[in-house]
């Protein structure tokens, strides 16, 4: 049974490493999607919260739209989710603050 495993253990493909552009594009796509998760969850009424949340909705449905189809510039990816975090930190900022308190 151990000799299988090995034997199937040394066959698999490993993974390839990531750039660290990748890697950190990445991170901010995520960041981008769990801030963009809890101002839905606020529900922000301002209108520059709701603009923010849109756009933020519409980059990651394009990039998710794009799927497997070359290679993607990851510094371009990282700006633009940078850029759209600073927008959503602000907007998620104004919403904690217009917020009733639940204590």
């Amino acid at each position: 049974m151990l000799k299988r495993l090995r034997r199937w253990w040394l066959q698999r493909d490993a993974p390839s490493p990531m750039a660290p552009e990748q890697l950190q594009a990445l991170m901010d796509i995520n960041l981008l999607e769990i801030q963009l998760a809890a101002l839905d969850a606020l529900r922000p009424s301002t209108p520059a919260a709701e603009a923010t949340r849109l756009r933020s909705h519409a980059w990651l449905a394009s990039v998710r739209g794009q799927g497997p189809v070359g290679t993607p510039n990851w510094s371009e990816l990282r700006a633009e989710a940078r850029a759209l975090n600073r927008d959503l930190a602000a907007a998620l900022a104004a919403a904690h603050v217009a917020a009733p308190s639940e204590t």
